[in-house]
């Protein structure tokens, strides 16, 4: 009971903490911007003809095929190892901007259509991709550059 005490107190101090920077002003904002992270949750739901091996192989494929995108810093791929749903599937992905995001979007379909370059195939290798996946969420953080390490 102690430590879920001093873990909701802790959870209360960090939410007022973030409130209160948010009171900053827009120049002190500003200097402090960092970077724009992506994440995206999806939810595992291999198909009947599928597993979890080609899954894997076909994100590597997509990887290997956007890996060259200028406008993406970093990205991690993330399973579930101890979360509130074992399908979890998270992709965080950073950039050095809203605007890099976007056009990493732009490049990112770019390199998709010279590695496919067959629209049918594309669409195919999209929607085969695609099924493995039930639902997904996403969400766009700023970075505290200040508190990261």
């Amino acid at each position: 009971m102690k430590i879920r005490n001093t873990l909701v107190s802790f959870a209360l101090f960090a939410i007022s903490m973030v409130a209160w920077s948010g009171t900053a002003s827009a120049q002190e904002e500003s200097e402090e911007q960092g970077n724009i992270f992506l994440v995206a949750t999806f939810y595992v739901n291999v198909p009947e003809d599928g597993s979890m091996e080609e899954m894997q192989e076909m994100l590597a494929e997509q990887t290997e095929a956007t890996k060259d995108n200028p406008n993406v810093l970093s990205e991690f791929t993330l399973r579930h190892y101890f979360s509130g749903d074992s399908r979890e599937w998270v992709v965080i992905t950073e950039y050095e901007s809203l605007a890099a995001m976007d056009e990493a979007f732009e490049i990112d379909e770019q390199l998709i259509e010279a590695r496919w370059p067959d629209e049918e195939e594309r669409e195919a290798w999209q929607d085969k991709l695609n099924s493995y996946f039930e639902k997904h969420s996403d969400a766009i953080y700023n970075g505290v550059p200040n508190l990261s390490r």
